[in-house]
């Protein structure tokens, strides 16, 4: 609603859904490995500080990358590339009609994992 799209319950829905999977494997890789470190005899507070440390490229790596794969799914314009030669007609598409399906499930991840980033810096 602040950004004026409109939204699909059912899809939106599924990218909570896959967004919480998402969000959830992210806490249990930083929590697993501070109990690993624990188990090393290191002190709870260095064991979090280190396993925030070691573990945040990996997640925001992985963020990245599935909101930069997102990107071309969810973007509402359609964008042709055509005539690449005249003689083969090629042409390349992003956007167009699959976007009205899978955009409100690719924007919901994308702003969640967004979020998600911000609040690891903050």
């Amino acid at each position: 609603m602040i950004f004026g799209m409109t939204i699909s319950i059912i899809m939106t829905g599924m990218g909570i859904v896959a967004l919480a999977g998402i969000v959830v494997r992210n806490g249990i890789l930083l929590v697993e490995f501070a109990d690993r470190l624990k188990e090393q005899r290191v002190k709870t507070r260095q064991a979090i500080i280190q396993a925030g440390l070691t573990r945040i490229t990996p997640v925001v790596l992985t963020a990245t990358a599935t909101i930069l794969g997102l990107y071309p799914v969810s973007y509402w314009d359609e964008y042709k590339f055509c005539n690449i030669t005249d003689r083969f007609k090629s042409s390349l598409h992003f956007g167009g009609d699959n976007v009205m399906f899978f955009g409100p499930l690719s924007w919901t991840i994308i702003f969640g994992l967004s979020l998600q980033h911000s609040l690891h810096w903050c």
